[in-house]
């Protein structure tokens, strides 16, 4: 029964973070490009950006922060799927999957808070001061999006784990090698310091892979929880 219930609770979460991923990607491209730090970094644009208006700079980051913790319940569905099939590998991976959740939770949600109260001190500092604000920046956990990478090694893992022993439709894991690779380039292009890279695995990934993915593997996790049920009756 435990196995039934993390299949359906986790193929709810799953849809809903499919949803969410949607909005993400939304809101991402109606971020003013001075308020994407992923590539472009802390810079003069990006204080002065964000001091003139940040409401949808803190719904993309609170809705990121609603995506990764959601997101546990997915793994840990995903690890529950595949009980009979762990391999050291496997649980490798699921222990990236959630530390990479839980670090872009933390990472989120401290930037969104900190972002604007330090670009309206920038704002009211002395010219001289500025400078050094500017070199400091915001202080966060996460720099480089690392989280993102680590949840591409999950997605990519679990989805040929999933793959090749059957347990989901082939075109589903398949979108999930894809929505891997993404994750991925999103990490590769924070790193890089690319934008177009960025917005492509962004673009692809958010909008259209991400909530495919999410929301059809909810389905299908819930429809085997459901399975499972009727099985121990």
């Amino acid at each position: 029964m435990k196995h039934a219930s993390l299949l359906k609770f986790g193929g709810i979460a799953s849809i809903a973070v499919g949803a969410l991923y949607l909005l993400v990607g939304l809101t991402h491209f109606l971020l003013p490009r001075a308020q994407l730090r992923g590539a472009g970094g802390i810079t003069t644009a990006f204080f002065e950006s964000l001091a003139q208006g940040s409401s949808i700079f803190m719904l993309h980051y609170w809705l990121v922060v609603a995506l990764s913790l959601l997101t546990f319940a997915v793994i840990a569905a995903f690890f529950s799927l595949l009980r009979e099939h762990r391999t050291g590998l496997l649980c490798w991976a699921t222990t990236m999957g959630f530390f990479g959740a839980a670090l872009t939770a933390i990472d989120f949600a401290w930037f969104a808070v900190e972002a604007p109260r330090l670009a309206r001190l920038y704002m009211s500092a002395a010219e001289a001061s500025r400078p050094l604000l500017l070199m400091v920046g915001v202080p966060h956990i996460d720099p480089c999006f690392f989280s993102y990478g680590l949840a591409g090694v999950f997605a990519l893992t679990v989805s040929s784990a999933a793959l090749r022993h059957r347990l989901l439709p082939r075109a589903l894991g398949t979108i999930g090698v894809v929505g891997g690779v993404m994750l991925l380039l999103v990490f590769a292009g924070a790193l890089t310091h690319s934008p177009l890279l960025i917005d492509f695995a962004v673009g692809l990934g958010g909008l259209v892979v991400g909530p495919l993915w999410y929301i059809w593997t909810g389905f299908v996790l819930r429809n085997k929880g459901r399975a499972e049920e009727m099985a121990q009756l």
